[in-house]
């Protein structure tokens, strides 16, 4: 008879504490949001750095701060802090940006100008070395039909930058 108080007990504890560890869980998720746009902003094509302290994606809004014209930007998100710190790298797409294991050197592609030095629009590499951008590639399509084939697409980085 002891043994199915006891039981009952053990249950009857389990039972109360459920709620707690359900809305426990649910508010220790580890999403979080970095970015408070409105509703015709687009921020996409995000890349986290090694250590999850950096993040650089592509977003129509001027989240860093940097004006200029309406047109997408390359950001990078400092989100050790909270709330997030943005720094605008150019005033360019940055489609699946490459990003160091620290977060310091951060690589994309773009058919842009951010630096007026891509005059032909063919897709150049540039690097944004934490503290200015860098155009890494300057090449030519062999026909400007072929700009699409003859760019330079994707890039990649090491764990330091490098």
């Amino acid at each position: 008879m002891l043994r199915h108080g006891t039981l009952l007990v053990v249950f009857l504890t389990a039972v109360a504490l459920c709620p707690w560890a359900w809305h426990s869980a649910r508010t220790q998720s580890s999403l979080r949001r970095i970015t408070s746009t409105t509703e015709d902003v687009i921020s996409i094509n995000p890349s986290i750095s090694g250590d999850g302290r950096m993040v650089a994606f592509e977003s129509t809004d001027d989240i860093g701060g940097a004006g200029g014209s309406e047109a997408f930007r390359a950001i990078r998100a400092n989100i050790a802090v909270d709330p997030a710190t943005f720094l605008q790298m150019g005033a360019t797409r940055a489609p699946a940006p490459a990003i160091s294991q620290d977060g310091s050197r951060i690589a994309f592609a773009s058919k842009d100008n951010p630096l007026g030095t891509n005059n032909d629009a063919n897709s150049e590499i540039f690097v944004y070395d934490g503290a200015r951008l860098i155009q890494v590639t300057n090449t030519s399509p062999a026909d400007i039909s072929t700009r699409v084939t003859d760019g330079n697409f994707q890039p990649t980085i090491s764990d330091d930058g490098r």
